[in-house]
Formats: C-alpha cells, structure tokens, sequence
C-alpha cells in the first residue's frame, strides 16, 4: 500500500521547476553579478530550483523566487521581477553565464558551487 503513495510523490518531484534534466551554462552555485550602479551583488542559485540576492551588509535576501530552463532558456520568477521572464544563456570563459532580453545582458561570475 505504501508504494501507491510513493509513485505520486516521486512524479511531483519530477515536475519541479528547476529539477528537470535540461542543461545550459548556469549550473547551481553563487555567483556575482554587477547590478546597475555598479554595485555587486551574490546570486545563489540552489538545486532545488530557488534563487536569493544577496547584498552586501543585508543579512536576509534582497530579492528571492525561483529559476527553470525552458525551449533552451534560462526563466526566472522572482519577487523584484514582478512576473516570469526567459532570458538567452551564454556561457563566460570563467565558468560564469550572461543573461541577455533584447538587447540588456547580465553577466554572472562563479564564485562557487
């Protein structure tokens, strides 16, 4: 009987954003990107297909959601965002990625995995 109740479990967990079998140059980890103003921030982008930004001397998160690949993008939902938006993922010669939408890129810089 316990086995009817693991199945749905196990088909859940496969339909979690972030934890499909896609792969593109952002792989989990910190990054650091620059954010407009010049300032750095950390970007931790977890396993389990979650997201933080971190700013310097801010104990919590300045911005947390949720990251997936889909049709070969990197999509990202986030509170700052507003909505779920799908961005062009290119990989850095350092093991980082750039975000491109129209014609803003972001550039991400690993920090570590």
């Amino acid at each position: 009987m316990k086995s009817l109740f693991l199945i749905p479990a196990l088909l859940a967990l496969t339909l979690l954003p972030g934890c499909r079998d896609e792969e593109g140059p952002m792989q989990p980890g910190i990054y650091e990107t620059t954010v407009p103003g010049g300032a750095t921030n950390r970007v931790i982008f977890n396993k389990d297909g979650t997201l933080a930004e971190m700013e310097d001397y801010k104990p919590k998160p300045i911005d947390e959601g949720k990251w997936w690949r889909k049709d070969g993008k990197l999509c990202l939902e986030t509170q700052l965002l507003g909505g779920k938006l799908c961005f062009d993922e290119k990989p850095l010669p350092d093991g980082g990625f750039s975000l491109t939408a129209g014609d803003r890129v972001t550039e991400f810089r690993l920090l570590a995995r």
